[in-house]
């Protein structure tokens, strides 16, 4: 942390030497000054430092300032409240807008509802700003738009995106998908007609959204010590799911076949919230549902 902060400026903002290699995504942003993405890193690093302190019991004082100072200065310089986003660089003059930084801003709970819907209609549902093209932060796109609820547009775009791959001949997902390449060209990257890696491991976070999002499973207390699963039945019809509890083998499984859902869970302290409803999860013993098309619920065992 002390690293990063030798290399900011009066205004507190993380700047690039000459020959670093400022890398936020494979994209089109502005590079020129400093780079409103990696000033909401630089946030959130300090956020972390924050909580660590607190956690070591050691006084946080000077990250608290560090990291306020840099939030208003943020929503200062990089706001632009014409577009209705975060541009890349205040510097350049190009008023230039990209996803990422505002991506982060959703993400990072740095922006408010309104806000937040805001970036929405300008940048993450506008296809006049240029699309996500890496597996990697189309993750980020997606987490931040589940986040606020858009549940329905992350598995439309997940079946499209990754679904895209699948169409074009993808056995293992790509480090980068342009849809609108053909042939050879699709394999293209790094200025090597075969430079792109076709097994990347940060293509595969469709396993994460529909664990967390989808299906809806989040632990309540570390390790899943306690957890809660919030499913998003009318979207996901039916499936079946075996998600990890632990390492040493605990699991929930979960169905819906027909109306009706069916939860067994290895260890107890699972809670199924539906409806408004709350229902505790028994430890080995299948609790079994009738779902209606109004995601109303009884018991039938």
């Amino acid at each position: 942390m002390d690293y990063s902060l030798e290399q900011t400026n009066d205004l507190g903002f993380i700047y690039g030497r000459k020959g670093d290699w400022i890398y936020i995504d494979w994209a089109d942003i502005d590079r020129n000054g400093t780079l409103c993405a990696e000033q909401m890193l630089l946030a959130r690093a300090l956020q972390s430092m924050v909580y660590i302190s607190k956690l070591l019991g050691k006084d946080d004082t000077f990250y608290q300032k560090k990291y306020h100072d840099l939030r208003q200065n943020i929503d200062h310089y990089f706001w632009n409240a014409t577009k209705h986003a975060y541009i890349d660089s205040y510097e350049s003059g190009m008023k230039h807008v990209s996803r990422h930084a505002n991506i982060f801003a959703i993400l990072f709970g740095y922006v408010g509802q309104n806000r937040a819907n805001e970036i929405v209609r300008s940048v993450l549902r506008n296809d006049r700003i240029e699309p996500i093209k890496t597996p990697y932060f189309k993750f980020w796109e997606l987490e931040a738009l589940a986040q606020i609820g858009k549940y329905k547009y992350v598995l439309d775009e997940i079946k499209s995106y990754w679904g895209g791959m699948l169409a074009n001949g993808a056995t293992t997902f790509w480090e980068q998908f342009d849809p609108t390449k053909q042939g050879s060209a699709r394999y293209e990257m790094y200025d090597d007609k075969y430079g792109k890696s076709l097994c990347h491991a940060w293509g595969s976070s469709p396993i994460y959204l529909i664990g967390r999002y989808l299906v809806g499973l989040r632990p309540t207390a570390p390790g899943y010590g306690t957890y809660e699963i919030n499913p998003q039945l009318k979207l996901l019809n039916d499936f079946d799911c075996t998600f990890p509890l632990s390492t040493s083998g605990d699991k929930v499984e979960m169905s819906v076949h027909e109306g009706t859902l069916n939860i067994t869970a290895t260890r107890p302290g699972g809670v199924l919230k539906l409806s408004d409803r709350k229902m505790t999860i028994p430890a080995n013993e299948t609790i079994e549902l009738s779902i209606n098309e109004n995601n109303n619920w009884k018991v039938k065992k």
